[in-house]
């Protein structure tokens, strides 16, 4: 982490921002937030990338918007890579055999399938919304490198099977809200 970073968590300390550290070296973005969400007080939580960069000014009315319905569990934002192509448009359930992103590498103006993760939040009931008005660059892998070394890729290969074991009933009904008709192979 940045010297700049440690200095930006002092001064919001001071304003009786509570910053909590995770005590394990591996990497695991579920756990993480997990972890976080533990000390967390009120009502919303935002979970937001330190490698993000809001485009829309007035995101977090847009995204309380839909997280003050009843019915919805969370709210997701259009992510793009630096070079205005989509990252995240939402997720499919069984793409790639498990999950992926929607509009994967389309421009950025494409408004996707009918503006089309969060299982155990669908589990409960909620509803699970994207809201294509909220726009933020995500320069992802940035801070934490790529998936090149064999820590990584035997991270994200236990991701895979994590979901596989507990997710199975899903991977095998598929993602309500995609359309059947729609290919799972990209």
């Amino acid at each position: 982490c940045e010297e700049k970073t440690f200095n930006t968590y002092k001064k919001l300390e001071q304003k009786g921002v509570t910053i909590v550290t995770y005590p394990h070296k591996t990497f695991n973005y579920s756990a993480i937030n997990n972890y976080g969400v533990k000390f967390a007080h009120g009502k919303y939580l935002l979970l937001l990338n330190n490698d993000i960069e809001v485009i829309t000014p007035d995101f977090i009315e847009k995204m309380l918007g839909n997280c003050q319905r009843k019915e919805v569990g969370i709210v997701g934002a259009k992510l793009y890579y630096p070079d205005n192509t989509i990252q995240h448009a939402g997720v499919i359930i069984g793409i790639g055999g498990v999950a992926g992103h929607a509009f994967l590498g389309l421009p950025r103006f494409k408004s996707g399938y009918f503006h089309n993760f969060c299982l155990r939040i669908r589990e409960k009931g909620y509803l699970i919304v994207f809201n294509p008005h909220v726009e933020m660059y995500h320069y992802e892998s940035k801070s934490r490198g790529t998936e090149d070394n064999p820590e990584k890729v035997k991270r994200f290969n236990s991701e895979i099977d994590y979901m596989k074991t507990h997710w199975s009933h899903i991977l095998k009904s598929g993602d309500p809200s995609y359309n059947p008709n729609l290919t799972l192979s990209s």
